[in-house]
């Protein structure tokens, strides 16, 4: 029974664990980089876009208005 208890709690552990990496990964994105987010001059957000590589958790939207 000791040794069914001290699994399941190593089991807890690992998936809590897990959990917490998975979270701990995500990335705040500013939009357009250096550039912000703006109208003015010549940036290419398809471009800016096209170079990341989102994933889920990410948050894309650090607006910086120029």
């Amino acid at each position: 029974m000791a040794a069914i208890m001290g699994v399941k709690k190593g089991l807890l552990v690992l998936a809590l664990g897990l959990a917490m990496a998975a979270t701990s990964s995500a990335v705040i994105y500013k939009v357009g980089d250096t550039s912000g987010w703006t109208i003015l001059g010549n940036v290419n957000y398809t471009d800016w876009t096209s170079k990341k590589n989102f994933r889920v958790g990410d948050t894309i939207g650090k607006f910086h208005l120029n």
